[in-house]
């Protein structure tokens, strides 16, 4: 018997009281499910405030007794459906135009359609990270899934971006994908190719709620590793 909570169960149980009297999560084997306060999953764009802008200003770092900053959600499968595997497919296909698997890579870029890399300053203000290093809840620990997660902060609510880690190679990789800068200031602008940017816009401006979709931010680490994941979140050496 699978011990993911039922969603519908759940909200079933909170729908109808104070969101603030409702202290459980719905749980599911690879984390916390993205939910509203009764317990209904939620697209990414209804997570709090909304999606980061690109500009935003860098949410407040918590204190070391507080709550980390930001958490890592998993999104329903339903509520991703549309779009579930572009998005993997597109992070991946990205992070193959600027990490080989040659070992340890730890990197910060900006993601262009063409015409746009040139207009960029990567010193401004704008590409802040919006979470530094010690309110940073994406540690090197995650492990692959078939389900689609993504970064939030706690404080205010909002959707920070994509969050995905896969293997390839003999490597591990987890990256976050979204408007804005996650932990490190991008270090370069990247065009990709026209072909792959266009046949991914569509889920770009719907997902992030953008009116346009030039550029996105993506921050990759990549380790070299023995180990080999199997589906349910387990390893084997």
């Amino acid at each position: 018997m699978s011990n993911e909570v039922s969603c519908d169960s759940v909200a079933r149980r909170v729908n109808g009281e104070n969101p603030l009297d409702v202290l459980v999560g719905v749980s599911t084997p690879y984390g916390p499910l993205l939910t509203d306060d009764y317990g209904r999953p939620i697209r990414f764009a209804e997570y709090g405030d909304g999606p980061c802008r690109f500009g935003d200003r860098p949410i407040q770092v918590m204190k070391p007794y507080e709550w980390l900053a930001d958490r890592v959600y998993v999104f329903d499968d339903e509520a991703v459906a549309p779009f579930k595997d572009d998005v993997a497919r597109f992070v991946v296909e990205a992070c193959r135009c600027f990490v080989d698997g040659d070992g340890d890579h730890d990197r910060s870029v900006v993601l262009c359609r063409e015409g746009v890399a040139e207009q960029l300053d990567l010193s401004s203000d704008a590409f802040t990270p919006m979470v530094g290093s010690d309110g940073n809840a994406v540690s090197f620990s995650y492990q692959p899934c078939d389900r689609l997660r993504c970064v939030c902060s706690t404080n205010p609510q909002k959707g920070l971006g994509v969050f995905h880690v896969w293997t390839e190679r003999g490597a591990t990789y987890q990256a976050v994908l979204g408007p804005c800068a996650y932990e490190r200031r991008p270090e370069k602008a990247l065009t990709l190719p026209d072909e792959l940017w266009s046949r991914n816009e569509s889920w770009m401006r719907d997902f992030f709620e953008q009116e346009t979709s030039d550029f996105l931010c993506l921050g990759v680490v990549s380790r070299r590793t023995n180990i080999r994941f199997v589906e349910g979140g387990g390893a084997r050496g």
